[in-house]
């Protein structure tokens, strides 16, 4: 999986406003959060783009997933290169505040790329969430913030109890939507199975 975005934070005015910074002694070298007008050509000349991807795909061993998608014609797009399929991401919209929601264009991305892997994540906080965007034509849903927030809480233990949520969350919410059989389709050649 490759996150096809700028390597860059995003600009989001309460972290400025805050002064939100990492804790020492972490460090993002490679993930700056200071912004010069000069560094736009150097940002840009760094961000992957269509050709690089081609380029990875036909060098890479595994299949390769987009993330970060969030049009259709850039997910066709990704399929005609060869990528494996695409991760609908708007990253929880920590890097841009006024990002469309993975929601709102998941049906049609779904529908551009009927039978590719289609991952979806961002803002992901619980088990209907997970439901809803499974509904909306995703075959596997991304966790992080909530699993973050388990580890750093209580560790594995913690990390454990989070996802046990979500998953009895999101049976309970497939149960009351009359969803009796999730199935989850490998769609890289492996089988099926009911979750």
């Amino acid at each position: 999986m490759i996150t096809v975005d700028a390597a860059h934070s995003g600009v989001r005015d309460f972290a400025r406003r805050m002064n939100v910074q990492p804790p020492p002694p972490l460090t993002t070298s490679n993930l700056p959060t200071q912004f010069v007008l000069t560094d736009l050509p150097i940002l840009l000349a760094n961000a992957p783009n269509w050709n690089d991807i081609t380029w990875l795909v036909a060098h890479c061993p595994v299949p390769v997933l987009l993330k970060g998608i969030l049009r259709p014609d850039d997910a066709k797009h990704a399929l005609a290169i060869g990528c494996a399929g695409v991760v609908v991401s708007n990253h929880g919209q920590r890097v841009l505040a006024d990002s469309v929601a993975v929601a709102q264009v998941l049906p049609s991305i779904r529908q551009a790329i009927p039978n590719a892997i289609l991952l979806a994540d961002g803002g992901v906080m619980s088990g209907s969430d997970i439901a809803k965007l499974r509904a909306l034509g995703a075959d596997m849903v991304g966790v992080g913030r909530l699993v973050i927030y388990g580890l750093a809480l209580a560790g594995a233990l913690g990390t454990a109890h989070v996802l046990r949520l979500l998953q009895e969350e999101w049976q309970i919410t497939a149960a009351l939507t009359g969803e009796h059989g999730l199935v989850a389709k490998n769609r890289l050649g492996g089988s099926t199975k009911t979750v």
